[in-house]
């Protein structure tokens, strides 16, 4: 069973509904369906966290270990699971602070949810490149990037 399949379980199990697990993680109930849409989703770890808090479950749980499952297949090891997590974590905090100075550099508004949403779209970026480049690399050629892109809307926009 995939990501979704499963937390789409594990959220009828408990009578919760998207929009009410939306609610509950502080973001928007797009954000949430788009998890539904995508084959592989991506957010940070702590996202994972969260959500298996609010629900009451574990990681291997709501990643997809059912009950009884982890003898004959495996399982993932919860140990390892929640290293994994942390240090997802420690590389989202890395590119949300990267992230806060280059909209302070760009002058632009720097509120908690702008930051998320660049933040959240340059980890995207970032995992997208893949493991095979060093973090620091891939988070400098991901900023670079978003950085132009910004500078250039925000010149529009001035002129406009």
């Amino acid at each position: 069973m995939g990501f979704a399949a499963n937390l789409e379980r594990l959220m009828a199990q408990r009578g919760l509904s998207r929009r009410q697990l939306a609610l509950r993680l502080g973001i928007t109930q797009q954000a949430v369906g788009q998890w539904f849409r995508a084959a592989d989703p991506t957010f940070p770890a702590h996202r994972i966290q969260d959500i298996c808090a609010i629900l009451g479950v574990t990681p291997n749980e709501l990643l997809g270990d059912q009950p009884g499952a982890r003898e004959a297949q495996g399982g993932f090891d919860d140990a390892a699971v929640a290293a994994r997590l942390r240090a997802e974590d420690e590389e989202f905090a890395e590119v949300a602070d990267a992230v806060l100075q280059m909209l302070r550099e760009a002058g632009m508004p720097t509120d908690q949810r702008t930051i998320a949403i660049v933040a959240q779209r340059v980890w995207r970026d970032v995992r997208a490149l893949g493991r095979q480049t060093p973090f620091a690399d891939r988070l400098e050629l991901t900023l670079s990037e978003r950085r132009s892109a910004i500078e250039r809307k925000w010149r529009d926009a001035i002129r406009d």
